[in-house]
């Protein structure tokens, strides 16, 4: 948790500016932050970093285009030296970073807040943000992107209070929420919808500005059709790769290995209720397009094992939790990184 110092500090950001652009990670958590901090300012434009690490050149000229006078970066480690460079010889935008990932890079820029540098906890984006501007009318949106995150916060009573028919059923963990209630849905709808076109996606952004509970994204109706449908159509195609990857489970090294190519890249999704369903097991889902692949990697210590299953791989690049991850590289080596990670989980055992 940052302290009350920094949490003002972030607020004295947040009153200062007047057309900031909020740079977001591409998931629920990522987009709760952005909406709790343009919620409590009341002006902002938000823009998705759809799977980057960090904020780069190509984003960067976004914030020139719209004439922002602030950049925050949210639920991302950092911004690309480059970036910062440039910045500095230019306008040099005010940017502000908040964030809860592991990094060894602390950028020089105007405010830098990672609960995970400061105090090596990994509270989720959104609960940072809503400890920043404590408006209860926002508190389901924090609880949003919290569970997203699989952490469960202090005020989740709260809402359970306020939403009960939203987390009926039987459970201990964040995790249990997610797969177990009708809250779950909600999170699937949402992360779902964020992999629309970028025009359906900013017409989510624009709805949930104004949206005054979560039932309202259960409600069908013509400003929830797009990404109801979106929900429909997206669910059915993780319910069939779920079920072809569980097909691939290695029981005896706990290793489940599924790669799987198409239009669009689900496998964070995947991965993650492959991970609640099999605990025990490294999960590692890729997406293979255009000659590369991109894998979400999840299980205990994975990021320590890829980071040594990837020696050896030109180009190869890791970054994300210690428990949850991803990497990157040439399709050709997918079998080379299959054989390298199986090898590391032998070693582990």
């Amino acid at each position: 948790m940052l302290n009350e110092k920094q949490l003002k500090e972030i607020r004295g950001h947040l009153e200062n500016a007047k057309n900031p652009i909020f740079f977001f990670d591409n998931d629920c958590d990522g987009l709760s932050s952005f909406l709790i901090l343009q919620r409590f300012i009341g002006h902002g434009r938000g823009v998705s970093l759809k799977g980057l690490p960090s904020l780069n050149k190509t984003y960067y000229k976004k914030a020139e285009d719209f004439n922002s006078d602030y950049i925050f970066v949210l639920d991302r480690p950092g911004v690309d030296k480059e970036v910062i460079e440039l910045n500095k010889k230019g306008r040099n935008i005010p940017i502000v970073c908040i964030d809860h990932h592991p990094t060894d890079v602390i950028p020089d820029i105007a405010g830098y807040y990672n609960t995970k540098v400061e105090s090596d906890k990994t509270e989720s984006t959104a609960y940072i943000c809503y400890n920043v501007t404590k408006r209860k009318e926002d508190l389901w949106l924090a609880v949003i992107g919290c569970i997203a995150d699989w952490f469960m916060p202090d005020f989740f009573e709260d809402f359970k209070k306020n939403y009960p028919e939203l987390v009926r059923g039987s459970y201990k963990t964040a995790s249990d929420i997610y797969y177990k209630t009708e809250l779950g849905k909600i999170i699937l709808i949402l992360n779902l919808a964020l992999k629309d076109t970028t025009t359906n996606a900013v017409s989510l952004y624009k709805f949930l500005m104004n949206a005054s509970s979560p039932m309202q994204i259960l409600e069908e109706n013509s400003k929830t059709k797009i990404f109801l449908d979106r929900y429909e159509l997206l669910n059915k195609i993780v319910r069939k790769n779920i079920d072809k990857a569980e097909e691939s489970l290695d029981k005896k090294n706990k290793f489940l290995f599924f790669t799987y190519g198409g239009d669009m890249s689900l496998s964070q999704d995947i991965a993650n209720e492959l991970t609640y369903k099999h605990p025990e097991a490294i999960i590692a889902v890729g997406f293979i397009k255009g000659g590369h692949v991109k894998f979400s990697l999840r299980g205990v210590n994975v990021k320590s094992l890829a980071t040594l299953a990837i020696q050896g791989i030109d180009g190869a690049l890791i970054g994300g939790h210690e428990f949850s991850c991803g990497t990157q590289m040439s399709a050709e080596d997918i079998e080379k990184f299959k054989e390298n990670l199986l090898n590391q989980i032998r070693k582990k055992d």
